[in-house]
């Protein structure tokens, strides 16, 4: 089934803005069908077919996982240069939720059809049909997507940045855990020295989107400076701002990662990356100074 909307001549600053849209919903979804999955167990004794229903939550669950990574991905190379590949990853999302969109439909058979143990659970089977059903919809426009995609393959489709937007030197990835301890001292020093740093507390305003001023700053920085922690490591968050720089790299040919160490040691980050454990690191334990100092010589000052 294709979508309503026609993306025939539409810019690539529209296609990017309809991706950050179904990132965005993606996300929703999931952290809905992650809730709706903890009441699930909460009252399995009262639900016909539990397992079943646990089931359908967790491949859903999964499959936006995935599908969420795709978003990331895209979001971060097109604007850089739009590839066949990429185009494929479009047509595979919309292909992947055409055949899986079934199951939605068997949800609705097996547990919206039938009375219910307890009919006062009723909104429960009912919203996770509307979550995981919903989103399949959603991405039906993929399908459109497509065509108006392939045209701009090989171009390097570099979004301008807007007259009287700030560039940045780095953009400081990490996990909120390690911010007094190690990103905001880091941040202060590095200004005292001169250099801009895209950092969340210092960048972010009342009402902004935290995704799109992250893909925003991503965008605009020379560098990302990203603290390795335990605490980073256990995050999804701060992980996906890396997977966003590893993309960038792939794309580009250049460096865009510097990382800094702090609480952790080889054996670790090799655990989470062997190539990140290779690359050349700043450590915490050095102090303050020593890491500033590595940092202002791989800005080349």
């Amino acid at each position: 089934m294709a979508g309503m909307t026609d993306y025939t001549g539409v810019s690539m600053g529209v296609i990017l803005a309809h991706l950050r849209d179904w990132r965005d919903e993606t996300a929703r979804c999931m952290e809905a069908l992650t809730v709706l999955q903890a009441e699930t167990e909460r009252h399995r004794e009262q639900l016909n077919r539990p397992n079943d229903i646990i089931a359908h939550l967790r491949f859903f669950i999964d499959l936006f996982g995935r599908y969420l990574g795709d978003f990331d991905r895209l979001l971060v190379e097109l604007p850089r240069l739009v590839t066949a590949a990429h185009v494929e990853v479009v047509q595979q999302i919309y292909d992947s939720a055409s055949r899986e969109e079934e199951l939605c439909v068997r949800f609705s058979r097996d547990h919206i059809d039938r009375q219910m143990k307890d009919e006062g659970l009723r909104w429960l089977v009912d919203d996770i049909y509307r979550e995981s059903r919903s989103m399949m919809i959603d991405y039906h426009d993929l399908s459109n997507l497509v065509p108006r995609l392939r045209t701009f393959v090989g171009t390097a489709a570099t979004l301008p940045v807007a007259a009287g937007q700030q560039r940045y030197d780095l953009f400081l990835s990490y996990a909120s855990e390690d911010k007094n301890d190690i990103a905001r001292p880091l941040y202060e020093a590095l200004r005292a020295r001169g250099v801009t740093v895209w950092f969340d507390e210092a960048v972010l305003g009342l009402g902004d989107s935290l995704r799109r001023k992250i893909d925003e700053g991503l965008r605009i920085c020379r560098f990302g400076l990203v603290v390795l922690s335990p605490h980073f490591f256990a995050k999804q968050w701060p992980q996906r701002e890396l997977d966003g720089l590893v993309a960038r790299e792939t794309t580009s040919g250049e460096k865009a990662i510097l990382p800094v160490w702090h609480g952790v040691e080889r054996e670790a980050v090799l655990q989470y990356s062997a190539t990140l454990a290779d690359r050349v690191a700043a450590n915490s334990s050095e102090g303050l100074p020593s890491v500033v100092a590595k940092i202002l010589r791989a800005l080349g000052q």
